[in-house]
């Protein structure tokens, strides 16, 4: 097994993963190399037999976006892995287009480290002729990365000898439906003419999608479609855009772009197999928001005027749908311009940098109609909607405080961490339970026992509330709990604390 290094600043994080990754592998025989910033995590991926990466994506120095940059152009077979504490809509989109094979929300769960940590998911880098080749790593760099034609002649003659003439595809798996790499392989194989087809090479650029370079001899459409008959009948839910023939070296880029655009016109269709050259002509048409709907849905996400928003969507979808010839390139720039206002929306409430985005997370592949796509914005408008006006900042001393206030305010509500963390601070809820845990040294609803105590010992000593009025004023519908956790508090028994209480005054 090939060693794995680990990239993160916080030193807690990183030796929590270094732990989920040993316990994971008992018998490993591989090492964990460790870095704090992503200039050293490139020092030690430059000079070990690096295989996978497990990075964070805000980091100083080198970010962790930056990194992955690095590795891939170095290595574009490497399996790297971003992890963060927060849903972050943009870091996300770059990493995927970036190469990296996942996006993982702390604490890492460990069914999503196993998953990660397979061999199946990150060995099979040795040179095979399906597998990741020297063919393999040029078409990664030209697609991925830019790479000029000419820049290695020797992987360059070797695609043309393969891929005489070529056509892209790009198959997306939502809802965790993808196959492993090697079924992948397997099935396109058993597709072609010849008993062992190997006339196409397989890229997995993310967990949900690969790319599929296949040579053209007249048949490639057939092929495919056997390929997406076969994937169904095991039971995968499959999409996919095929690109239009083509020839030169040097628009492998354009080819793969081709079938991102066919791929995103499954919007407009029901069928799962959408080829550019069926759409390239008849969708023409672009849409954009103007300015005036743009400030209107932007005043009234700032005002919290849910129906208002809800209006300006519906009227801009109806403008979509009365279009029969708008093109996938609108839909996507339309997408970017929610998020920027949904975006400037959240910040004005000041929400704080660490919880940009994560509510959007929008991508055009993700949605199979226009329907789902103006219900789903407008449920996030509404969300947006009900936050409150004013927020603290982000950090994570911030985000303890803002959980204490919220206790202190909100004692006598029925909530819990995984409410808190959905609908207030938009969190992992793990996350924020561990945060709170590691900043103050006691758990969340110790603090929230603990301070509903406090307010039920101020109720007795104040007012002349019932027991049972008092259980209830403090988050407490269940009378005989009340009275274990307030004995346990204090020491004794509400009815005894009272008396106490009085005997003092007295």
């Amino acid at each position: 097994m090939r060693n794995i290094l680990i990239v993160e600043d916080e030193v807690y994080a990183r030796q929590s993963v270094k732990k989920q990754i040993q316990e994971c592998n008992p018998n490993r025989n591989f090492q964990v190399f460790e870095a704090e910033n992503g200039r050293k995590g490139l020092e030690i991926f430059r000079q070990e037999d690096i295989g996978l990466v497990f990075t964070d994506i805000r980091m100083p120095v080198m970010d962790g976006l930056e990194l992955l940059r690095e590795i891939k152009a170095l290595r574009p077979e490497c399996r790297v892995v971003m992890i963060s504490a927060y849903a972050d809509f943009e870091y996300a989109k770059a990493a995927m287009k970036l190469g990296a094979e996942e996006y993982l929300l702390k604490p890492i769960s460990e069914t999503e480290l196993r998953q990660c940590l397979s061999l199946k998911s990150y060995e099979q880098h040795r040179e095979t002729d399906t597998g990741e080749d020297m063919v393999t790593r040029f078409i990664m760099a030209h697609i991925f990365s830019g790479a000029a034609a000419g820049e290695d002649m020797l992987a360059s003659r070797m695609f043309q000898k393969v891929f005489g003439s070529y056509q892209v595809l790009l198959l997306y798996f939502p809802e965790g439906q993808a196959p492993g790499r090697e079924s992948m392989i397997r099935l396109t194989q058993s597709c072609g003419k010849d008993e062992i087809f190997t006339g196409f090479r397989l890229l997995n650029v993310a967990n949900n999608r690969y790319v599929l370079v296949l040579h053209f001899d007249g048949d490639t459409t057939f092929l495919v479609k056997r390929l997406m008959a076969r994937l169904r009948d095991q039971g995968c839910v499959v999409y996919a855009g095929l690109s239009e023939k083509q020839e030169a070296v040097g628009h492998l880029a354009a080819s793969y772009q081709q079938a991102v655009t066919a791929l995103e016109n499954k919007i407009f269709t029901r069928e799962h197999l959408v080829l550019y050259q069926e759409i390239c002509e008849s969708r023409t048409v672009s849409f954009f928001m103007g300015d005036p709907q743009k400030d209107r849905l932007a005043l009234a996400l700032k005002k919290g005027d849910w129906k208002a928003a809800g209006k300006v969507l519906k009227e801009e979808f109806a403008q979509m749908k009365a279009n029969p010839a708008i093109n996938s390139w609108s839909l996507e720039f339309f997408l970017t311009q929610i998020t920027l206002i949904y975006q400037k929306a959240l910040e004005e409430k000041k929400t704080g940098d660490s919880l940009r985005r994560t509510m959007f997370r929008y991508e055009l592949v993700q949605f199979s109609s226009l329907d789902q796509m103006e219900q789903e914005l407008t449920d996030d408008a509404q969300k947006l909607c009900r936050l409150p006006a004013k927020q603290a900042t982000g950090q994570s001393g911030d985000v303890v405080e803002r959980m204490k206030e919220y206790a202190r305010r909100h004692y006598a509500g029925d909530f819990t961490v995984k409410q808190l963390a959905e609908e207030v601070f938009f969190m992992n809820p793990a996350y924020l339970s561990h945060l709170f845990a590691e900043k103050t040294g006691e758990s969340w609803s110790s603090y929230v026992k603990k301070i509903r105590m406090e307010k039920a010992a101020e109720l007795m000593e104040e007012k002349d509330f019932s027991i049972t009025e008092v259980a209830s004023m403090t988050g407490y519908n269940d009378v005989s709990l009340f009275i274990r956790n307030f004995k346990q508090a204090t020491g004794m028994t509400p009815k005894r604390y009272r008396d106490e209480l009085r005997k003092k005054k007295e």
